[in-house]
């Protein structure tokens, strides 16, 4: 059954069980010793019943008068007070079409109610113990009480919450191996930079996507393939596939911020002695982090990158995967309409892999040609009120599969690309979007175009 016909299932269970207490109000009796108004799905269902508890308690006839004065006199809802007029309504078609309604079934029904209320409780819960493993701790006891209730349950799962119900147990079962020593910590993952993590919260989440976007030239590539040689250093095995520049480009950018001498000096060997000694210095160090940085760049299509993503995991022990940059996965013979239906089935299965593996991968992203718009009307604007427009949300391509699927989304802003005298010169802004690990909000860094390097920012 899908999540929308399991909702409509109990949507119709609750309307069929509410329509009867208005034909039968002598059944409110026991059916108040029953359930509550929280154990309905719908919140119009629980205002509805709670009216219904309000007349009882006043001992007053539960009917659509009753019932229609005590909701007006609470919340002058007209479209509430309209759906207990459609409740009642429905009900009397269907006595006058199957009978009166049994009481075997109205009580079964009621059990149906509650026992997919305790089924949300229980994925609440979950959730909260989920957010509760992320900020890290020891919560043993916790998580072995949680597995027990989950298999119990296993085989009655509510279908409408199955994917954060299978996400939550994995998470759960990688902590009981974290605490048992078998796998690394979900510990945060530190970024170069301290302005970002403690925007961030810490920094970037293990087991989790995150989401690294921006319009060209404004430092995607340049800011992941930073971080990703700095987690080399600090011991990570890290997996960049790029589906954009070949390897020997990726490269060059790593030597030229490691070795801080610009591109055009290292195409034409024009390196000062002072910056010869610095580069030799960084390349042997590149060489001794060889092993932990891996760049592929012969991944195309979606099962392409999967499969590299798996092989270097089973061979190496990948801990960090970057992917650059999944519009441009290979998804031939697609129209415009299916590229975007396979780009958001590509995104979640890059969730759902972070999960399963316990590891990070960085999805860098492009926002939309819309963003160029909004900005070129701004700048073509006489008033041009306020600052340039920063991206929102829903400038990415692909924003709702991107939403739903990230831990954290970063967008990557320089306002100098648009406005080229602004007192903002060299700034490149860290648009934290979504964090589920803290806050949201901006870290600015300063951006060295020449040596492809995002360094603190200077004042």
């Amino acid at each position: 059954m899908t999540n929308r016909e399991d909702r409509r299932e109990i949507e119709v269970i609750e309307t069929k069980f509410l329509g009867t207490l208005f034909m039968n109000p002598s059944l409110f009796y026991d059916t108040i010793n029953i359930l509550e108004e929280k154990h309905f799905s719908l919140e119009d269902h629980q205002r509805i019943f709670e009216a219904m508890v309000e007349v009882h308690d006043s001992h007053r006839k539960i009917g659509i008068d009753s019932v229609t004065e005590a909701i007006d006199n609470k919340y002058a809802n007209r479209t509430l007070t309209d759906l207990v007029q459609s409740i009642s309504l429905d009900a009397l078609e269907l006595t006058q079409l199957n009978g009166v309604y049994d009481d075997t079934e109205f009580f079964e029904h009621a059990d149906v109610i509650k026992e997919r209320w305790r089924k949300r409780e229980m994925i609440k819960y979950f959730r909260e113990s989920h957010q509760k493993l992320l900020e890290g701790g020891n919560h043993r006891d916790e998580i072995a009480h949680i597995l027990e209730l989950a298999e119990k349950l296993e085989d009655e799962r509510p279908s409408t919450s199955v994917r954060l119900y299978d996400q939550v147990l994995l998470e759960l079962e990688n902590w009981r191996k974290i605490q048992d020593g078998e796998i690394k910590p979900l510990a945060l993952i530190k970024t170069c930079w301290p302005t970002l993590n403690d925007a961030l919260g810490g920094g970037l989440m293990r087991a989790s996507m995150i989401t690294i976007s921006g319009r060209p030239s404004h430092g995607k590539t340049m800011a992941a393939t930073q971080m990703l040689t700095q987690m080399a250093k600090e011991g990570e095995k890290v997996l960049l596939i790029t589906l954009e520049a070949p390897r020997s480009m990726i490269a060059n950018r790593m030597i030229s911020n490691m070795g801080q001498v610009t591109q055009s000096q290292l195409e034409v060997g024009d390196v000062e002695e002072e910056q010869w000694e610095r580069l030799q210095i960084q390349l042997a160090e590149l060489h001794d982090i060889a092993d932990n940085i891996i760049i592929d760049d012969n991944c195309k299509s979606a099962e392409s990158v999967f499969s590299s993503i798996n092989r270097h995991i089973r061979q190496q022990g990948t801990t960090i995967v970057c992917v650059d940059y999944i519009q441009n996965v290979d998804v031939s013979r697609a129209n415009s309409v299916e590229h975007h239906q396979k780009v958001a089935s590509f995104v979640k299965r890059l969730e759902r892999l972070a999960v399963e593996k316990n590891i990070i991968i960085i999805a860098i992203s492009q926002l939309s040609r819309e963003f160029e718009r909004k900005t070129t009307s701004w700048l073509e604007s006489s008033s041009r009120k306020g600052s340039c427009p920063r991206p929102t949300m829903s400038d990415h391509s692909d924003t709702k599969k991107l939403d739903e699927s990230s831990a954290q989304m970063i967008c990557l802003f320089r306002e100098e690309v648009y406005v080229p005298d602004t007192p903002n010169k060299g700034a490149v802004e860290f648009i934290i979007m979504k964090n589920r690990n803290g806050k949201t909000g901006t870290a600015t860094l300063q951006f060295d175009g020449d040596h492809l390097t995002i360094r603190e920012y200077r004042v």
